[in-house]
């Protein structure tokens, strides 16, 4: 298998871009986190063409080597980012739904 998925035709690409964020929903609700969304499937698989458009546009006049180094030195920057602010700034308890009061 091609990690790059660089021989990997345009709609396969898509495919795995659709089955990942349904992947992603599903986890969601099995582990009660966050809200489980058929919007949230559509907008990613939505983002996901975009990016392959913009990819295969961007292709044609920057060299495929530098541009995939940037893709993925910026994908690194900005998880690291996301996981810092998640951790320090954004700090979510979870709790279970069910509350009993007392009184």
């Amino acid at each position: 298998m091609d990690v790059s998925f660089k021989r990997t035709d345009f709609w396969r690409k898509l495919a795995y871009i659709g089955a990942f964020s349904i992947a992603i929903e599903i986890t969601q609700f099995i582990f009660a986190i966050g809200r489980t969304d058929i919007n949230d499937v559509i907008t990613n698989t939505l983002g996901g063409l975009i990016g392959l458009l913009l990819y295969r546009l961007s292709d044609k006049y920057v060299d495929n080597e530098k541009l995939d180094k940037t893709i993925i030195v910026t994908g690194a920057i900005l998880l690291i980012i996301l996981l810092l602010l998640r951790t320090l700034v954004f700090r979510v308890s979870y709790h279970s739904g069910s509350s009993v009061h007392h009184g």
